[in-house]
């Protein structure tokens, strides 16, 4: 019996002990129907966290964006795209939804946060090394009521607006 032959339920319990990463670099390779399982299972595309940079492309953001409905976890720290900065706002603002609760944009070039007001679970959120953020950003993270653990480190916000505007 072949691995394609199983029900996809089964297949589905099977994927689901591996990371995204592995789904997508190694396993999706295989044969059409463990990709096809993967491309339409929303289970498995929770966590969209490398734990390392990676060059991500247009293609893969649009596919991220067509799982946005159950994704708990967005990480792409220090990771490379060809989206301009306004481009990379725009996708944060559309890939806001009500299950995202882990946020990683460390070293990325937002211009904004406005993002933020579109994130009612967000539990955790990093935005270290964010250079063109500034202080009049910090306004949209006091709108994330449920933010456990903020990290902002190497970014240019005053102190006493952080103070000012986080609880």
């Amino acid at each position: 019996m072949s691995i394609s032959n199983l029900p996809e339920e089964i297949l589905v319990n099977i994927l689901k002990h591996l990371s995204l990463e592995e789904l997508l670099q190694k396993v999706n390779r295989t044969n059409k129907t463990l990709h096809a399982v993967i491309s339409k299972n929303l289970y498995l595309w929770r966590d969209f966290d490398f734990g390392y940079p990676i060059t991500i492309n247009r293609d893969v953001l649009n596919i991220v964006l067509s799982k946005k409905q159950c994704l708990e976890r967005f990480a792409i720290p220090d990771s490379t795209h060809d989206l301009t900065t306004p481009e990379l706002d725009a996708f944060l603002v559309r890939l806001s939804g009500p299950c995202l609760k882990w946020l990683d944009l460390s070293g990325q070039r937002l211009s904004t946060l406005c993002f933020l007001t579109n994130l009612p679970s967000l539990q955790v959120l990093i935005l270290d090394c964010c250079p063109l953020l500034c202080d009049s950003d910090i306004a949209a993270i006091s709108k994330c009521h449920q933010l456990d653990h903020l990290y902002i480190g190497f970014c240019h916000f005053e102190p006493s607006t952080i103070i000012e505007v986080l609880p």
